[in-house]
């Protein structure tokens, strides 16, 4: 049980690390222009909170698999999720990665560590699972609802 909790930190450092060679590979090596327009986020679409809750879901379901899979699930899902924010991270001027991304993202990311936790700790292991995945809906929620308004107030004209 202690090595599981040990793995917590170990899954934050990952995700940081890829994170930041993610960053690196977007400044040195993506093509993709590094103009974002606003204007995406003046209509806030219902299409669009049920494709983050749909693929935030598959997220969570993915990582559930740790339970049966091993945590070598965990590990590849942190790299790979902490280089996909990297790669949008460098595409952006700082500012508004933060806007962009840290209301929902430290909830989002919280949610999957409480997940992680939950499926490698038996103890009130279907609670905390149900517990993780409120915290993803939450996120959605402000990624969806919050996080544009956000963008537009702090980013807009």
């Amino acid at each position: 049980m202690n090595k599981s909790r040990s793995n917590i930190p170990a899954l934050l450092i990952v995700f940081i690390i890829f994170l930041i060679l993610g960053v690196l590979f977007s400044k040195y090596f993506a093509t993709a222009s590094s103009q974002h327009s606003l204007d995406s986020f003046k209509v806030i679409h219902l299409n669009w909170f049920t494709e983050i809750i749909f693929r935030n879901t598959i997220a969570f379901l993915v990582l559930s698999s740790t339970l049966f899979l091993g945590n070598i699930v965990s590990v590849i899902f942190f790299c790979v999720n902490g280089f996909n924010v990297g790669l949008i991270c460098g595409q952006l001027p700082i500012f508004q990665s933060i806007v962009l991304l840290l209301p929902h993202g430290i909830i989002e990311i919280t949610s999957y560590v409480w997940l992680v936790y939950a499926v490698t700790h038996v103890n009130h292991m279907k609670i905390n699972i149900i517990r993780a995945y409120c915290l993803l809906f939450l996120a959605a929620i402000i990624e969806v609802f919050v996080t544009p308004e956000l963008a537009l107030w702090l980013l807009g004209d």
